[in-house]
């Protein structure tokens, strides 16, 4: 709940120190974290269901992946439950919902009917992290959400580095580890969001702003003397 501020004792922030605060990269962690098991799965749709006999089917595999692309742009229901709820307790279900997706894979597996539920609810999960994470920032930096999300946006290209890497490895083939492994990882997502992150606008008092600004002036007079 975002807190409730005197205008008289707190001010606006920079961007700069925006981006510097804590929160900022709490949120990059956990989003970092929680992408990792949409882009597996992404990765190894077709890969994997062409190593099963119940779902190697060229077609049955496209119309899942097609569908996936529609179950991904459904990502502003997330938007919409953040409307009418918190932070911790969207993305919190979130990212419950994705993990417990990765770990009954090698059940869902086993029809083809429950393996395309599985895909398409994980692309609705991965397309909520686009919804979402911009919204919080919203909520908590105003007029420098957009920004800082293009600051932040890195979360998904470390985890498609991080995931590229562990393809290069004997986990390339082990699709049930694989998810495993991002399961893993929304659980320290889980972790984070419910012990670090705090969902409040950021404010500063204005001693830190005249303390910024003063110790800015001083590294320009240095600079021309």
């Amino acid at each position: 709940m975002d807190s409730v501020l005197n205008p008289a004792l707190e001010v606006e922030p920079t961007f700069f120190q925006c981006l510097k605060h804590r929160q900022v990269w709490i949120i990059w962690a956990m989003s970092t974290f929680s992408v990792m098991i949409g882009i597996i799965t992404v990765s190894v749709i077709k890969t994997f269901a062409f190593t099963r006999p119940n779902l190697n089917n060229e077609k049955y595999i496209t119309e899942v992946i097609s569908i996936s692309c529609v179950f991904n742009s459904l990502r502003a229901l997330w938007s919409i439950f953040l409307d009418h709820s918190t932070y911790k307790k969207v993305y919190g279900s979130l990212l419950i919902l994705e993990t417990t997706l990765g770990f009954t894979y090698c059940f869902s597996s086993k029809s083809k009917y429950s393996y395309a539920i599985w895909i398409w609810l994980n692309q609705w999960c991965e397309g909520g992290h686009f919804t979402l994470i911009p919204n919080i920032l919203n909520i908590m930096y105003g007029k420098y959400a957009t920004q800082i999300y293009g600051c932040i946006f890195s979360f998904n290209s470390i985890s498609s580095l991080i995931l590229l890497f562990v393809l290069r490895t004997s986990m390339a083939t082990k699709y049930f580890y694989l998810w495993g492994l991002g399961s893993c990882m929304s659980c320290i997502s889980i972790v984070i969001l419910f012990t670090l992150f705090k969902q409040e606008k950021f404010m500063v008092k204005p001693n830190k702003v005249e303390e910024t600004e003063t110790a800015a002036a001083e590294a320009e007079e240095k600079a021309e003397n």
